[in-house]
C-alpha cells in the first residue's frame, strides 16, 4: 500500500510539471499572438492613414465628402486604439511569461518564432492509448486506485471475525458396561 501511494505521489508530481509546462506553452502563445497582432494593426494603421489623408485631399478638391474623412479618421482612431489595447495585453502577457521563468516581470521578451508545424496527429485511440502510459494524472489515479483497493481489503479484513471450525471424530469399540443386560 505504501508503494502504491509513493507511486501517486510521483506521479501527481509529474502532473504538476506538466501543468506547468503547459502554462508556460500557453503564455508563450499569448506572447507571440499579441506581438503578431501589434505588426499587423501598425500595418493597417499605416494604410489608415493613407485613406485618411486621401480621404481629406478628396474632400478639399470637391471630390469627397466630409463622411468619407469622418469614417478614415474613425478607423485609425480605433486603430490605435487597438494597439494601445495589444501593448497592455503583451505586457500583462510578458509579465506571465518572465514569472514563469523566474525573470523580472518588466524584462523584454524579444520576438518569438513561429511554433513549428506538427505532423498529422493519430486517430483517437492510439491518443487515448498513448495518453494512458505517458498521462501523470492518469498513472496517478490508477496508483491511488490500487492504494484503495489494498485499503479496502486490510479493512474487510479486520472487520470480519477470524473463526475457525474444527470437528473431532472419535471411534470407540464396543464397550460394555457393567451391569446392563444385553437383549
Amino acid at each position: 500500500r505504501a508503494t502504491a501511494r509513493a507511486e501517486a505521489s510521483r506521479h501527481a508530481y509529474e502532473a504538476a510539471v506538466l501543468r506547468v509546462l503547459t502554462d508556460l506553452k500557453a503564455i508563450a502563445a499569448d506572447v507571440r499572438y499579441f506581438q503578431r497582432a501589434l505588426e499587423v494593426v501598425d500595418v493597417h494603421v499605416g494604410l489608415a492613414q493613407q485613406l485618411a489623408a486621401a480621404a481629406a485631399e478628396g474632400y478639399g478638391d470637391d471630390r469627397g465628402t466630409l463622411f468619407d474623412v469622418s469614417k478614415a479618421r474613425a478607423q485609425l482612431a480605433q486603430l490605435r486604439y487597438d494597439r494601445i489595447r495589444f501593448e497592455e495585453l503583451l505586457r500583462a502577457a510578458a509579465a506571465r511569461l518572465n514569472a514563469i521563468l523566474d525573470r523580472d516581470p518588466r524584462a523584454e521578451v524579444p520576438p518569438l518564432g513561429a511554433w513549428p508545424i506538427a505532423a498529422a496527429l493519430p486517430e483517437l485511440e492510439g491518443l487515448y492509448a498513448v495518453a494512458l502510459v505517458n498521462e501523470p494524472r492518469l498513472l496517478k489515479l490508477d496508483a491511488q486506485l490500487v492504494s484503495d483497493l489494498a485499503a479496502i481489503d486490510e479493512a474487510r479484513a479486520g472487520f470480519f471475525p477470524d473463526i475457525q471450525l474444527g470437528a473431532q471424530y472419535m471411534m470407540n469399540g464396543d464397550a460394555r458396561m457393567p451391569g446392563v443386560a444385553d437383549s
